[in-house]
């Protein structure tokens, strides 16, 4: 069993998702219950990880620029990430 399978699979971890869901009134929302309690797949792409695999897609057109074309290239996308990232934990998006 993976570390992170024994996390998510805690007694403690499981609990902590009932209070999650009742303390928001979602218990009538199959969808929250279904994800709060791990009946729902995560999703395949996080924000977070945006960047890396942006970058993974664009590796032909990075491999033709020099170290500073792709640190110029890159920057403002680094920089746009912590805002992206902290409005998704705020909305809920």
């Amino acid at each position: 069993m993976t570390s992170r399978a024994k996390r998510e699979g805690s007694i403690e971890n499981l609990l902590q998702r009932i209070t999650l869901v009742l303390n928001r009134d979602a218990v009538e929302d199959e969808q929250d219950v279904a994800a709060v309690l791990g009946g729902e797949d995560r999703p395949s792409l996080m924000l977070s990880d945006l960047l890396d695999e942006y970058e993974a897609l664009q590796s032909t057109i990075l491999g033709r620029m020099s170290k500073d074309q792709v640190r110029k290239w890159r920057n403002p996308k680094k920089r746009a990430r912590p805002d992206t990232v902290a409005h998704q934990h705020n909305t809920g998006f």
